[in-house]
C-alpha cells in the first residue's frame, strides 16, 4: 500500500494503527493533520500515540534512526558550472530558512490576506493557502520545532510523547561501520525484507513464513554483513 492508501484506510476505520510523522497527530483542530481529517469523518474520534511494548507486555524500545529523513543532492552534471551550483545552494538555503523568519513564514503560510489571516495573533490558513503549499517546501527543510499556534494545548502532549520515545530509544551500533556486503547487497535485502514482511502483516501470508524469510535473508548476505560489521567493530 502507498502512504496515501494507508492513511485512507486508517481514516476510514479499516485499520486501527497507522504510522506517520509526529506532526500529523498534534491536534484535531489543525487543518491538514491526520487527527483533523479523522475528526472530519468522526467528530467524536480520539487519537493517541501508541508507545512500543515488548512481548507479553514487557518494556519496549524504539529503534532510533540516524536523524535525517532524506537528503537533497545537486547532480554531478551541474558540477562544472560553479555559478549554477551557487544558485542551487542559495535556493536550498532559502528553503531551509530558520524558524520565525520572514522566509519561513512565507514558505509555511503564504501571503497574508491571500493565503491566511492572522486571528488572535495566530496565522490561520484558508483553503487556498492549504492547497497552494506545494511539495517544493519539502525539498529542503530547517530543524523541526513544536510550534502549533492554532492548537497550543497540543504542544505539551506532543513534547512529552517525543521525550518518552527518546527515553527508550536505542542506537544501531553498525551506523559508523563499513561492510562491503552491505554496500552491494543492502538495498536488495532491505527490499526483500519489506516484500516479505508486508504480506505477513496484512494477513496474506502466515506468521510461520517469517522463519523461512529470515533464513533466506541471512543466506543472501545478512550473515556476511553481520560478520563484517562485527569485525569492523573490533578493529
Amino acid at each position: 500500500m502507498t502512504f496515501a492508501q494507508c492513511q485512507g484506510a486508517f481514516l476510514g476505520g479499516k485499520i486501527g494503527i497507522h504510522s506517520e510523522g509526529l506532526g500529523n497527530f498534534y491536534s484535531p483542530t489543525l487543518a491538514g493533520t491526520a487527527y483533523y481529517k479523522l475528526r472530519q469523518a468522526e467528530p467524536n474520534a480520539e487519537l493517541v500515540g501508541l508507545y512500543s511494548t515488548g512481548p507479553g507486555g514487557a518494556k519496549g524500545v524504539t529503534r532510533n534512526t540516524q536523524g535525517p529523513f532524506g537528503f537533497t543532492a545537486i547532480p554531478a552534471t551541474v558540477g562544472k558550472d560553479a555559478e549554477r551550483v551557487k544558485e542551487l545552494l542559495r535556493i536550498l538555503d532559502y528553503l531551509a530558512s530558520p524558524f520565525g523568519s520572514e522566509e519561513w513564514s512565507f514558505l509555511n503560510y503564504g501571503i497574508e490576506g491571500v493565503d491566511y489571516q492572522v486571528t488572535n495573533g495566530v496565522p490561520v490558513q484558508n483553503d487556498r493557502g492549504i492547497s497552494e503549499r506545494g511539495d517544493l517546501t519539502y525539498v529542503m527543510a530547517n530543524l523541526p520545532v513544536l510550534y502549533i499556534p492554532a492548537a497550543p494545548d497540543a504542544v505539551a502532549p506532543a513534547q512529552q510523547m517525543a521525550f518518552e520515545i527518546m527515553k527508550v530509544g536505542i542506537d544501531d551500533p553498525s551506523w559508523p561501520l563499513y561492510s562491503p556486503t552491505y554496500v552491494t547487497k543492502g538495498p536488495e535485502l532491505t527490499q526483500f525484507g519489506f516484500d516479505t514482511i508486508t504480506p505477513i502483516v496484512t494477513g496474506r501470508q502466515p506468521l510461520s513464513a517469517l522463519d523461512d524469510a529470515i533464513k533466506e535473508w541471512k543466506s543472501r548476505g545478512g550473515d556476511m554483513m553481520r560478520q563484517e560489521f562485527e569485525q569492523s567493530l573490533k578493529g
